[in-house]
């Protein structure tokens, strides 16, 4: 994160504070890092008979509508499997915290890759742009993580068997499905219109889920930690 930090260096830059140089950086990153990806994974496929600037343009496009609007100018259901996981992560992410974009939110998912980059490290704290991060501040991100995950893995797995033998039975496409859903973002592969009850029922909950589950889940956690009136001993276990 210390080469992310030469992006503020400049004066009017320093007056931002920690969580608006977050923002920047990782929106920006993935923006660069999104549009890289699409644009390597379908310049034969889907943009084969594009000029390069428009290429150039579809590949930023998607990128950016990936993680807010959820506007698109190709046809997603074409796109190769690479491409789809990119945009799978992307939507994922989400966008920024106090926007109404969806996903875990460009934040938590600084948090959640700085806290572990300091346990690779063996350090003590986690720090971002030379500012320690509380504790409570992780231990949010990483319920919010960590419940955002399980529910979409949950909510793909049962759209997958309830569709086997149709088209929703493609496990990408009913992953790309959940996560678009959870994040709110209204990509498709196509395959929406054809699923069964049970399975749109199952899109319309993660909707919900995704949109009022983690702001409900992060004030929630926000509460003042509760003080043990006793502590057990400690015992180590094998791990890995």
């Amino acid at each position: 994160m210390d080469i992310a930090g030469l992006f503020f260096k400049s004066a009017p830059a320093k007056r931002l504070n920690l969580q608006s140089k977050i923002v920047l950086t990782v929106s920006l990153l993935l923006i660069l890092i999104g549009t890289s990806l699409i644009l390597v994974f379908e310049w034969d496929n889907l943009f084969k008979f594009m000029s390069w600037p428009q290429k150039l343009l579809s590949a930023g496009f998607q990128s950016v509508t990936s993680r807010t609007a959820g506007f698109t100018t190709i046809s997603t259901g074409k796109l190769s499997v690479p491409s789809l996981i990119t945009i799978i992560s992307l939507m994922f992410i989400g966008a920024s915290p106090g926007s109404t974009g969806g996903g875990i939110k460009t934040c938590t998912f600084a948090v959640v890759g700085a806290a572990v980059y300091s346990m690779f490290k063996n350090k003590r704290r986690t720090m971002l742009f030379s500012r320690s991060i509380p504790r409570r501040i992780i231990r949010e991100a990483f319920i919010i993580f960590f419940l955002a995950f399980s529910w979409i893995f949950v909510f793909t797995v049962l759209i997958t068997f309830s569709e086997m033998g149709s088209s929703g039975g493609d496990f990408i496409k009913a992953f790309f499905e959940v996560v678009s859903a959870f994040g709110t973002v209204g990509l498709s592969t196509g395959i929406t219109a054809g699923l069964n009850e049970f399975s749109k029922f199952c899109i319309t909950a993660t909707m919900f889920a995704g949109r009022v589950g983690p702001l409900t889940l992060a004030l929630a956690v926000a509460f003042k930690e509760r003080k043990d009136n006793y502590v057990f001993p400690e015992e180590d276990v094998m791990v890995g």
